[in-house]
């Protein structure tokens, strides 16, 4: 499964945009909406985080990288291994660039 790899910047402007809108409200709030909800906006963050990373603002990745891991919830291993694994190899990778544990 391939996920929003986004080459044009006004797009990822537009899903970062979002992910803030989205990220200030919580994923507890979101995930009574839809089951396929979450699972959108961890992937929105997991480009988000990407981008970030790309700008070397690496605090802002660690952000969005955190974001889509709370949208994916207790199960998140058995019912989204790939996304989940992307999103936490990223977090532990851009930590590791800021020096933190």
């Amino acid at each position: 499964e391939q996920y929003f790899f986004v080459g044009n910047h006004v797009t990822s402007w537009l899903i970062t945009q979002a992910c803030d809108r989205i990220n200030s409200v919580g994923s507890a709030s979101v995930k009574s909406i839809s089951k396929e909800c979450p699972k959108t906006y961890a992937k929105w963050n997991l480009c988000s985080g990407e981008k970030m990373m790309q700008d070397s603002n690496f605090s802002a990745a660690l952000h969005y990288f955190k974001s889509g891991i709370s949208f994916l919830g207790k199960n998140q291993w058995r019912k989204h291994s790939k996304l989940c694994s992307v999103l936490h190899k990223n977090a532990m990778t851009v930590a590791f660039a800021l020096g933190k544990n």
